[in-house]
């Protein structure tokens, strides 16, 4: 139980990419109107990156409760 809590909040992290794929997009098109793609690509790379890690941490904070719902299924 107070894992699919944990989920329901964590799952959230799935929506922040929305916003930093719509930035990368804009920066992308700038990017080719001064023939910068590449630049901006590598660039890109790097908030891929760092997004991915942030996903990650924000799902692995989960795991803080999973002792606690092993405790609370042994009394059950």
């Amino acid at each position: 139980m107070i894992m699919e809590q944990a989920r329901s909040i964590t799952k959230k992290a799935k929506y922040l990419s929305y916003p930093i794929t719509e930035i990368e997009v804009d920066l992308l098109t700038m990017a080719e109107e001064y023939g910068l793609e590449s630049e901006m690509e590598d660039a890109i790379g790097e908030v891929l990156e760092a997004q991915n890690k942030l996903e990650s941490a924000i799902f692995r904070c989960e795991d803080v409760f999973y002792e606690l719902e092993i405790k609370e299924s042994e009394y059950d």
